[in-house]
């Protein structure tokens, strides 16, 4: 860790008990709250970047699941796990499918030539 980086408590090692890590904390569950009210989706995943730190979370209905802080510069002593993990996220994700990635398959688009009530809603609309 760096010296001027806030430690975290070994309790919660996620958090950082200062007024501006509640804050930040608080904001990055607004955007994922906002996002699973907005889309159809089961779960969302989010990257948290501060820095040289990230941290990757994974959202659902109940809750979240929160990674270690990871240096995905790979710090000072240039440690190469530590810097694939983002790396590896994305190509990992970029082979799930929609569903995987938390698109809700229950979910279609009307579609207005099958259904008149829904040519009639579109233009009272």
């Amino acid at each position: 860790m760096d010296k001027d980086e806030p430690i975290p408590e070994n309790k919660f090692p996620s958090e950082n008990p200062t007024k501006n890590g509640t804050h930040t904390c608080g904001q990055i569950c607004v955007y994922a709250a906002t996002t699973m009210t907005l889309m159809f989706r089961s779960h969302l995943f989010t990257v948290v970047v501060f820095g040289p730190y990230a941290r990757l979370i994974q959202w659902d209905r109940r809750g979240s699941i929160v990674t270690c802080r990871f240096n995905y510069t790979g710090g000072k002593k240039k440690d190469t796990q530590q810097s694939l993990i983002l790396f590896k996220f994305y190509q990992r994700f970029a082979q799930l499918t929609d569903e995987q990635r938390g698109l809700d398959p229950n979910i279609t688009c009307l579609d207005s030539n099958k259904d008149p009530r829904v040519a009639k809603a579109k233009k009272q609309f």
